[in-house]
């Protein structure tokens, strides 16, 4: 995430507090601001907008009339924070001060633009950079963080079937849903992609997979009217928990965790709703795989096309196995 020093207009207009309203109202008008600071030297005394000039007899000092008491931004501050500031200030921008000197001014505006290409538009959610870059965070403060990767299963045929209106309804359905399951203070959500989303969380390991069965419980619960017929699941992987050696980085975790959807390994789990619904763990789902030899094995129960033959599921050659059998 960028941080404000990125953002920042280094080239600020400036007054002494003993300029005149005339002497603002030109500097705005040729500078084409909606405000100007005031300073003493590099130290800044207040702001004047052009809501503080109003009414405003010409010959009056601005060191008068401006706002002080502001809210100001450290330049290494991520641009997140600017944000929280003028939202709970209610102001437009903020000086950025580095060692008591002004260096520059970050407008709303700057950070919007800047925040729109790190949100999803359907959802509001994060995109992944957010989730790296808090995951990152914690690691450095010595933290431990678990990520949990979600993908909704068989959503492909949510598209073809009912169409791409109804396939963002579901998905912004299943965004409130995930965003009603998590707790701010300790989980960040973002969408991952697609038909996928995915949680950093300061929870421990039992508390993680609690809320992945949760999580999975209300997908399976979600409806809309469109989809009469098509009951939604999902699958989840985690990654993460307390470990005694070095730890790995954000994205490596991401990743593990993305694996982890499909996979035994040790140090992930996984659980899936198909087939009822039951959470089965990694042996469970190496021994089933293990009696099916259908689909290159890679799938955890037999398709109507298998064939048992000595107290084994075999290949039996048919047609391409139905859609509704298709890995999501």
């Amino acid at each position: 995430m960028k941080a404000v020093r990125q953002l920042m207009r280094t080239e600020t207009i400036t007054l002494p507090r003993d300029a005149s309203v005339a002497a603002a109202m030109r500097a705005m008008l040729e500078h084409r601001v909606g405000a100007i600071s005031v300073v003493e030297g590099h130290r800044i005394l207040g702001i004047i907008t052009t809501r503080d000039l109003l009414g405003q007899a010409l010959y009056r000092l601005v060191g008068d009339i401006m706002t002080t008491g502001l809210a100001t931004i450290g330049p290494d501050e991520p641009i997140t924070t600017a944000y929280q500031i003028m939202e709970a200030r209610d102001v437009n921008q903020l000086p950025v001060i580095e060692h008591g000197r002004l260096i520059g001014l970050v407008t709303r505006l700057d950070i919007l633009h800047e925040l729109g290409k790190l949100t999803d538009p359907l959802t509001g959610l994060p995109w992944p950079g957010t989730l790296r870059q808090r995951a990152a965070e914690l690691l450095q403060q010595g933290q431990e963080i678990v990520i949990l990767f979600i993908d909704l299963d068989r959503f492909r045929l949510v598209n073809k079937r009912f169409g791409h209106v109804v396939g963002d309804r579901l998905i912004t359905a299943v965004a409130a849903h995930l965003l009603h399951a998590t707790d701010t203070a300790q989980d960040l959500l973002c969408r991952y992609g697609g038909d996928e989303f995915a949680i950093v969380t300061t929870r421990g390991a039992e508390q993680a997979e609690a809320l992945a069965e949760t999580i999975l419980a209300g997908i399976r619960r979600l409806t809309l009217p469109e989809l009469e017929g098509f009951t939604l699941t999902a699958s989840i992987g985690l990654a993460g928990g307390r470990r005694a050696g070095k730890r790995s980085p954000a994205c490596a975790s991401v990743r593990s965790a993305s694996r982890s959807r499909g996979t035994g390994s040790r140090r992930t789990w996984n659980w899936s709703t198909r087939g009822g619904g039951t959470p089965a763990g990694p042996k469970a789902r190496r021994s089933v795989t293990a009696r099916c030899g259908c689909w290159r094995r890679r799938r955890s129960a037999p398709w109507p096309g298998c064939c048992r033959r000595g107290g084994a599921w075999r290949w039996k050659r048919s047609p391409t196995p139905p859609s509704r059998w298709a890995r999501p």
